[in-house]
């Protein structure tokens, strides 16, 4: 469950386009919804925690840390306290006492402590934050967040860890080698400090000599590639320079934390005036990072890595906000692989957008980058939740394989409806922990061992779809019913899911259907006097309708399939 919401601004009052945005990913493709529970305003610093279910367990803007009932927990309504959480307080908000949240990339994460029920909080702070220098340092900070009769509360917080970290951001953590604990890298300026997360807490594990200097107000995104097997650091150094943009690229080792080979480019920041985003493809194979104009590529597998460069997308310039804003939001920002297996970006301030790379595997701009491709409810600020390379087991026969655990493949797959056959689907498989095996059954008596196959059916009816994944430890099967026209069933009104993102809207907005694919799906808009003002053919899944040429007021809409009404709802237009 990613959240998304600002409802503090330093540039504008707040007001109903304020509130918490939700894309959820228990069911793929993704739900998104508004949450008007969730009050807790997140700006750059950002980090979400969910359980193994996938239910939210704790979120937090680097100020705060809020629980599952969306309340601060005990001892954890103020963290990482000194005059610069003064500075990003506001009481003097409509609600007063809000926090609007730090404004640094990646300054706060969740990483749970291997084999006990407490999760560590580990964030970045310094409270002479304005008094940059050449001693300055960002302090790394912990609190222990565990449960005690059924309610998170806060053991512990603002413990100095390491007083002289050089970088901030870079929290996020990479499973060991050993499948159970977690390797942590902090920076200076030469010195990578490595720290190992194991049942007994976090502790410096060694200190790693980097071959070049990284600068003091180096800030972005870092990440480890999906496999553990690379990290990379992208950030904003200065502005209107040549040099102004650095990109660090290394191997790394997942039993000794060792980074392997680290080379540091340095790139023009001319378009730049934000911290921007860095994400590695799933396979692993690919790196792409966000200037405020482009979304450029590189191919890991190249020689000369640098060199491979690519510019896959050039930045369209459009943007849905709700609330007139200044600068102009247009440009990329962060970056997240999701668990549907595709790369989603913020823009690099606030707005309601998101945007999409649908095939990141792919080399290129067949990658498809979708620009605007999710208008969030609400105004939200240029951010994307920070997460943990969570689907890593253990090195299967390594030196560190030491703890006798094994990856057991877990099955998961999503699928997409042809928009030009009914018939045909696509299906992505988007399992983890080393699947080696694919078996589909499609429920029609076909099946196929590819890992993304495309399957088209005969005739409509009610389809029962399970993928199986297997490996040397064991298998794992996941099923899903897929209900294929009006003639698959009678009453299918329960598994059905339509919705409008946003609504209100001023124009923009997307359709969301899901459950159910249609043979010969038709949208229909009323107003309310019955007429019918317009009217959209309708697949599975998410699709754009533009209604800025209806007048402003309150419009019906009704979505048949081959006329029979599948479903209706109201949207309203500003």
């Amino acid at each position: 469950i990613w959240l998304y919401n600002w409802s503090n601004s330093f540039f504008a009052e707040p007001n109903d386009e304020w509130g918490c945005s939700v894309i959820d990913f228990n069911s793929l493709p993704p739900s998104i919804y508004e949450k008007p529970e969730i009050t807790l305003s997140s700006s750059e610093a950002h980090a979400v925690y969910c359980d193994e279910l996938g239910r939210l367990q704790l979120f937090s803007n680097g100020q705060e840390i809020h629980g599952s009932n969306y309340i601060p927990l005990v001892n954890g309504d103020t963290i990482n306290y000194g005059p610069r959480w003064e500075i990003f307080h506001f009481s003097g908000a409509p609600e007063n006492n809000e926090t609007n949240g730090f404004r640094g990339v990646q300054e706060i994460g969740f990483i749970p402590q291997p084999e006990t029920d407490t999760i560590l909080a580990l964030y970045h702070n310094n409270n002479e934050y304005f008094e940059f220098g050449d001693d300055f340092n960002f302090h790394l900070m912990i609190a222990k967040i565990s449960k005690r009769n059924g309610e998170s509360i806060v053991l512990s917080k603002d413990q100095i860890i390491n007083d002289k970290i050089g970088v901030k951001g870079s929290i996020t953590a990479c499973k060991h080698g050993n499948g159970r604990d977690w390797w942590l890298l902090q920076f200076s300026k030469s010195r990578v400090y490595t720290y190992l997360i194991t049942n007994e807490g976090i502790a410096l594990n060694h200190i790693q000599e980097l071959p070049f200097e990284l600068a003091l107000q180096f800030t972005g995104q870092s990440k480890f590639s999906p496999s553990g097997d690379y990290f990379a650091y992208h950030g904003l150094i200065d502005i209107n320079s040549d040099e102004g943009m650095g990109l660090m690229i290394s191997e790394f080792d997942r039993c000794s934390g060792d980074l392997i080979n680290p080379k540091l480019e340095h790139l023009p920041s001319f378009e730049n005036l934000f911290d921007n985003g860095l994400e590695f493809s799933p396979n692993g194979n690919l790196l792409y990072i966000s200037t405020a104009l482009r979304i450029i590529q590189y191919d890991l597998t190249a020689a000369d890595i640098y060199a491979s460069e690519m510019v896959v997308a050039e930045n369209n310039g459009l943007f849905n906000c709700g609330i007139e804003v200044s600068p102009n939001p247009k440009g990329f920002g962060q970056m997240q692989l999701a668990p549907d297996n595709q790369i989603y970006i913020s823009l690099a301030v606030q707005c309601n957008d998101v945007h999409i790379i649908r095939h990141p595997n792919v080399r290129g701009v067949d990658c498809e980058v979708e620009q605007n491709a999710i208008i969030l409810p609400t105004f939200v600020a240029g951010t994307i939740p920070t997460t943990n390379t969570y689907r890593l087991g253990p090195l299967d026969g390594s030196a560190c394989d030491t703890l006798a655990l094994n990856n057991h493949p877990v099955s998961r797959y999503w699928y997409e409806q042809s928009p030009t056959d009914h018939l045909t689907s696509q299906f992505w498989d988007v399992s983890y922990f080393r699947p080696e095996i694919w078996a589909w059954d499609f429920g029609d008596g076909h099946t196929s061992s590819e890992r993304h196959p495309e399957h088209r059916y005969a005739a409509n009816g009610i389809y029962e779809v399970c993928l199986t994944v297997s490996n040397e430890n064991s298998s794992h099967s996941s099923c899903d019913t897929l209900f294929l026209g009006v003639s698959a069933i009678d009453d299918f009104e329960e598994k059905i899911s339509l919705s409008f993102f946003p609504n209100p809207t001023e124009g923009p907005t997307r359709f969301l259907l899901s459950g159910y694919l249609p043979e010969d799906g038709r949208l229909t808009f009323y107003n309310l006097n019955g007429q019918r003002v317009w009217q959209e053919p309708i697949m599975t899944g998410s699709t754009v309708v533009d209604l800025s040429s209806l007048d402003i007021g309150t419009y019906v809409y009704e979505l048949r399939d081959g006329g029979r009404l599948i479903g209706t709802g109201r949207v309203v237009v500003n």
